[in-house]
């Protein structure tokens, strides 16, 4: 089932590409080598004054869900959503200032490792080149390999287009056929020397976009998956304090069912609270008192609908945690309990063991109402 904040986080995300549109071009703009990935990244940041732009966004888009969860439309910003609330301790500033520092350390990790590779392919390709004029070892057969082979690692480690990638590797192949011909009784020729100059600057070319398209990665993909995951974190508990608001009190309401995200990413303890019977309400459904807080993990966006009193149909609630959920548990396959439990704590269940001491993401922490 769609999450109920679905729109507003894919509004976050297309303001967050907005904001970071010119980023890349103003820190290439401002790179000189590695030593300077940090101030070009820091330069650009405060710039486009992401930290306060990305701050703002995801603190809209908590209220926002909030206001969804709790059926009303809201003045101000909840101040119990700034407090801490999981296992972290931290506050919602002190999360987003932490996040920020994650997304500027990523991309200026990013950077070293690109231009590191860069250097070295062409310091390879620069000593094929000044080795033929020069006379050296390296125009010879011996030493060609180490250094073409470091092209070739260059070309399939860097983050080349597949047309990019091929063309170097198209003037790797040539270089070499030149280097066999000389292997073969010939002399340092023309064709040789065209062939190393057609490859350095394929390298200088390939270097240059790799860059960029590194940086344009770092900036659009590895640092919208921090702000995405703070955001969709942050706001699916915003959702979750204004759901148990707005029906933690109503005494027609006797229960929440667990309902999954359509894009639930991958096999979790989530599937168990969606699908188990653990107080004998039928699968998914809880006591309010006894549901499983949200979000379980960083991307939940599991949701919960309320349950009416006529819906149980005079059904009452059993603490039956422990069995119905390793009833649960033994009908899945090995490969899933081990998504959930971890290879040893599904040897241990099999053991046993409780399973909610295994448990991936699992906590007694129950949704309840803020404080």
């Amino acid at each position: 089932m769609k999450s109920p904040i679905a729109k507003i986080l894919s509004k976050f995300s297309k303001a967050f590409r907005d904001m970071m549109s010119g980023v890349t071009v103003t820190i290439l703009n401002n790179l000189d080598d590695d030593s300077s990935a940090r101030a070009a990244t820091e330069r650009a940041w405060a710039s486009y004054e992401v930290a306060s732009r990305v701050g703002d966004a995801v603190r809209q888009s908590v209220k926002e869900s909030y206001e969804v969860g709790v059926g009303r439309t809201i003045k101000l910003f909840p101040s119990h959503l700034d407090k801490a609330w999981d296992d972290s301790g931290m506050t919602l500033s002190e999360k987003l200032h932490g996040s920020d520092k994650e997304m500027r350390d990523a991309i200026v990790e990013t950077i070293r490792e690109q231009l590191k590779e860069n250097r070295h392919a062409m310091q390879a390709a620069r000593k094929l080149y000044d080795g033929y004029n020069s006379g050296q070892a390296v125009t010879r057969q011996r030493g060609i390999p180490k250094y073409l082979q470091k092209i070739v690692a260059f070309a399939r480690h860097s983050d080349l287009t597949e047309e990019d990638r091929n063309a170097l590797l198209r003037q790797v192949r040539r270089a070499k056929r030149q280097v066999e011909r000389l292997g073969q009784g010939g002399a340092p020729n023309q064709a040789l020397k065209t062939a190393y100059s057609e490859l350095l600057d394929a390298v200088v070319s390939g270097s240059e976009k790799a860059l960029s398209r590194s940086v344009h990665t770092a900036v659009e993909e590895r640092s919208r998956y921090v702000a995405e995951r703070i955001a969709r974190t942050e706001a699916a508990r915003a959702w979750a304090d204004g759901f148990a608001e707005k029906y933690m009190d109503d005494d027609s309401v006797v229960a929440f069912k667990w309902k999954l995200a359509s894009r639930h990413p991958k096999f979790d303890i989530c599937d168990l609270y969606a699908d188990a019977n653990l107080y004998g309400l039928g699968k998914g459904v809880y006591p309010k008192n006894a549901t499983p807080r949200l979000p379980v993990h960083p991307h939940c966006l599991c949701h919960l609908a309320p349950v009416y009193r006529s819906e149980l149909k005079g059904k009452k609630a059993v603490d039956q945690l422990e069995e119905g959920g390793r009833v649960w548990l033994e009908n899945q396959s090995l490969y899933h309990r081990q998504q959930i439990l971890g290879i040893q704590g599904a040897k241990a269940f099999e053991n046993k063991d409780p399973w909610t001491e295994w448990a991936r993401n699992y906590s007694q922490q129950m949704l309840k109402k803020a404080e």
